[in-house]
């Protein structure tokens, strides 16, 4: 394994308490050349005084989220702008975006949802603009995980930033109906439809991505 040189960015050893398991890659890193690699996470380092050893962080086993709700279901190209509508955007509170979710295209969403609710999609959830209030207003009305047959780009990517679970799973889509009960354990993208007893296999995040989501987003696990 080599690891590409950056300038200006250092390796960090992680807390301890962060991680279970850990493995030394004992890859050895001239001295002189400590300051100016690029961390490509989940690595850390630690010094023996003569090199560098790099050492792989294991997240996976910490991500244990099992979530189960009660699903909320929708169709193609469900966009930015019906699920919080830009007329509320003015607003910094996460309370008050959920209160209008998905008030343009579902009246009666947010007077149904419940915490821990699930919204299953078909194409293209979260098109449109690139606002971030759209996956805040979904995670604060209480849904714990979007399933879709596909994301917006952006969408996807914000989505993990605030912490907000999501899976892309065509098979699930296919076979899950609104008012459906339907569990998930995240870390291995294992879906069950309780109603029905049928299960499905999404792609799980890599390990870093699920410490993303399980510490609430990327500030909080930069923080943490």
């Amino acid at each position: 394994l080599v690891l590409p040189l950056a300038s200006k960015v250092k390796l960090r050893t992680p807390s301890k308490d962060l991680y279970k398991n850990k493995d030394d890659i004992r890859i050895e890193i001239p001295r002189q050349a400590r300051d100016d690699r690029e961390r490509a996470p989940p690595y850390g380092t630690r010094n023996d005084g003569k090199t560098i050893i790099v050492t792989r962080f294991h997240f996976k086993e910490r991500f244990t989220m099992t979530v189960k709700g009660t699903v909320f279901r929708y169709k193609s190209d469900v966009d930015t702008d019906v699920i919080i509508p830009a007329r509320y955007l003015n607003t910094t509170s996460e309370q008050e975006l959920a209160s209008h979710c998905m008030e343009d295209i579902d009246k009666d969403f947010v007077k149904k949802v419940k915490k821990g609710d699930i919204i299953v999609a078909e194409d293209n959830f979260g098109c449109g603009s690139s606002r971030e209030h759209a996956p805040i207003a979904i995670k604060a009305s209480g849904i714990s995980l979007v399933i879709a047959n596909s994301f917006a780009r952006i969408f996807y990517r914000n989505s993990i930033n605030i912490g907000l679970p999501i899976l892309e799973c065509p098979e699930a889509v296919k076979n899950i109906k609104a008012g459906d009960v339907v569990s998930c354990d995240l870390a291995k993208g294992e879906i069950v439809n309780e109603t029905t007893g049928q299960t499905f296999k999404a792609e799980p995040f890599p390990a870093f991505i699920q410490n993303i989501i399980d510490k609430g987003g990327l500030l909080k696990s930069i923080q943490g």
